[in-house]
């Protein structure tokens, strides 16, 4: 039996439904997944998978106070000085974040189905067709380069910020940590913790600044590596 594929990319994250849902759902992109399957029908299978990400939030209605019903601070997304109630609202908030679901998953399915539909492309079809893929990791965690302008900078071990704890407007964090915070927390208990889990070295802290560590995870082992480094490339199909 020959079964149809499909494989796409959009840069859609899918955080449709907002974190307080407690059911498993494929969000945004199944349901674009399961539109595309049904109306082609018969074994034919989709896969929508997510492209070049950076914060591309699927809450087109942009982050607004939830207490107050203004814009969020756009400096750092907090509503009086705090992030929990800057929220995303998706493009049918006033109905329900399961119908902006819908619609941020049909936008997926028509465009995925007209790419589909159109002239011009070329299938893998039968036991002649091949797949070509090239895989490589790469180890930047020290990887030096150089600059326009001839400077000569480098990676660095993985270590996550303050800010990284603020979430997002997709789904904030807790507690007093808010997004852009390049300062030293005022809170001086995150300090602690943080020099409890494990105190960046001055290498890191020189490596990664202005942004302050949190967690300090490149340099992390207790009790196993909170970051794992792959160094080789595979050539999986010749």
């Amino acid at each position: 039996m020959c079964i149809v594929r499909l494989l796409n990319w959009f840069p859609v994250h899918g955080t449709s439904l907002y974190n307080n849902n407690t059911l498993i759902s494929g969000d945004n992109k199944g349901l674009a997944a399961l539109m595309l399957e049904k109306d082609i029908g018969g074994s034919f299978v989709a896969g929508f998978s997510q492209a070049n990400v950076g914060d591309t939030s699927p809450n087109t209605e942009g982050p607004i106070c939830q207490d107050t019903g203004l814009p969020c601070k756009y400096e750092d997304s907090t509503c009086g000085g705090r992030t929990q109630q800057c929220i995303g609202r998706g493009p049918a908030f006033r109905i329900s974040d399961a119908e902006s679901c819908r619609i941020i998953g049909k936008k997926q399915y028509l465009g995925a189905k007209t790419i589909y539909h159109s002239t011009g492309k070329t299938s893998v079809v039968g036991d002649g067709g091949v797949v070509r893929s090239f895989h490589t990791f790469v180890d930047l965690s020290n990887y030096t380069f150089q600059l326009p302008n001839g400077t000569t900078k480098r990676t660095c071990k993985a270590a996550l910020g303050f800010s990284f704890a603020a979430g997002t407007t997709d789904g904030p964090g807790a507690f007093d940590f808010t997004q852009n915070d390049p300062g030293v927390p005022g809170n001086p208990f995150w300090l602690l913790v943080r020099n409890f889990l494990r105190a960046p070295s001055k290498g890191q802290i020189e490596c990664h600044k202005p942004k302050p560590i949190l967690l300090d995870v490149g340099e992390m082992d207790k009790p196993y590596p909170w970051y794992i480094i792959h160094n080789f490339q595979e050539n999986l199909l010749p």
